[in-house]
């Protein structure tokens, strides 16, 4: 039996935009200690589900972070620990300019009778 040897070179992605590791740098530049590294483990958790389904941080909508919160509970955290780790996602993908997508649905109807003429 023959065994053959690849050096073939793989391209790999990078797993944040520069836009999304400004944005991320940004937002845990506010916060020192274990509240820094509580959203800096909240955002990597996020980060990570998105990578494992394939969505980049910024493309995320509301129904991503409902599925996101899901997958926390179905891994037996706590619900103040789920609420806590989506309120940071979402919180940042706000503030990076996508409140359209994030926005609660209250907000949404709110919006549409302020343009109602």
């Amino acid at each position: 039996m023959t065994t053959a040897t690849s050096a073939a070179i793989v391209p790999v992605a990078p797993v944040f935009s520069n836009a999304e590791r400004l944005a991320l740098a940004g937002f845990l530049a506010g916060y020192t200690g274990l509240t820094r590294e509580a959203y800096a483990l909240d955002l990597r958790q996020y980060a990570a589900w998105c990578q494992r389904h394939q969505l980049r941080l910024f493309d995320a909508r509301r129904a991503d972070i409902e599925c996101f919160a899901r997958d926390l509970e179905a891994r037996g955290r706590a619900r103040a620990t789920v609420t806590r780790s989506i309120c940071r996602p979402g919180s940042q993908m706000i503030t990076a300019g996508t409140p359209k997508t994030l926005a609660a649905p209250a907000s949404h109807a709110a919006a549409a009778r302020r343009q109602a003429p």
